[in-house]
């Protein structure tokens, strides 16, 4: 975990001002068929086309290998999305995606030790979380939107 918070103070330095757009250029109230268009475009192939769950991976990933998008099926409008980490990411890996986290959301985060977690308020009821394994290399970000928790929890539905 000090390695995480060495890599942290250290991206802070680089850190810019804050954006609208998440990482992967994805946003709460993005329509799908944008998204996994864009996606589509850099190298994301579709497996799993569920109600609220749609889930494309890279065939060849270097940093990382799936999204998870969380839609509401009212509006086919993107409610949170959750990247997944590749295994063994090198520091120089991990340091350039902390730098991209903050230079898109900025340097007011919180880190949870315990929990080997980096947390960003984005503002009202939405939120972000990297979780990392107990090297200090990031496995997961979470993009989520508490406001839609009866999506959420349909996550795990299927067609």
């Amino acid at each position: 975990m000090k390695k995480l918070l060495m890599l942290v103070l250290f991206v802070c330095f680089l850190a810019g001002l804050f954006a609208q757009v998440g990482f992967l250029g994805l946003y709460y109230g993005e329509n799908y068929s944008t998204a996994r268009s864009n996606l589509s475009n850099v190298g994301f192939i579709l497996f799993k086309n569920w109600p609220v769950t749609k889930s494309m991976g890279l065939e060849d990933p270097d940093t990382y290998y799936q999204v998870d998008m969380y839609v509401n099926p009212s509006t086919s409008k993107l409610v949170g999305w959750c990247i997944n980490f590749c295994d063994n990411l090198s520091e120089e890996d991990n340091e350039e995606i902390l730098d991209e986290f903050i230079d898109l959301h900025g340097e007011n985060f919180s880190i949870d030790e315990e929990n080997q977690m980096i947390f960003w308020n984005l503002g009202g009821t939405k939120s972000l979380s990297l979780g990392c394994d107990d090297e200090g290399n990031l496995k997961v970000a979470v993009y989520y939107d508490e406001a839609y928790q009866s999506v959420f929890d349909r996550a795990e539905e299927k067609p």
